[in-house]
């Protein structure tokens, strides 16, 4: 079974989100992303489940997982 990644992000004034999606792409990671300025409604969805505020998000199956730069390390976890 694959794993759904989402990745809760700002496209702009975030250099960890940049970061992070970079990683993913480097690794040929699959994720779904949610910029959490074009798409408010979903990312609400999404930040009721979170236990940090602090972006970006990292969700697996519809978990929060990761938040911030540790969306890097679980990155590279998941890329194993």
């Amino acid at each position: 079974m694959t794993s759904q990644v989402t990745i809760l992000s700002r496209s702009e004034g975030c250099p960890v989100c940049t970061s992070v999606k970079s990683v993913f792409k480097a690794l040929g990671l699959e994720y779904t992303e949610i910029d959490v300025d074009k798409d408010a409604e979903k990312a609400s969805q999404y930040l009721a489940k979170a236990r940090s505020r602090s972006l970006p998000l990292m969700y697996v199956n519809g978990e929060n997982i990761a938040s911030g730069a540790k969306c890097i390390e679980e990155a590279r976890a998941y890329a194993r």
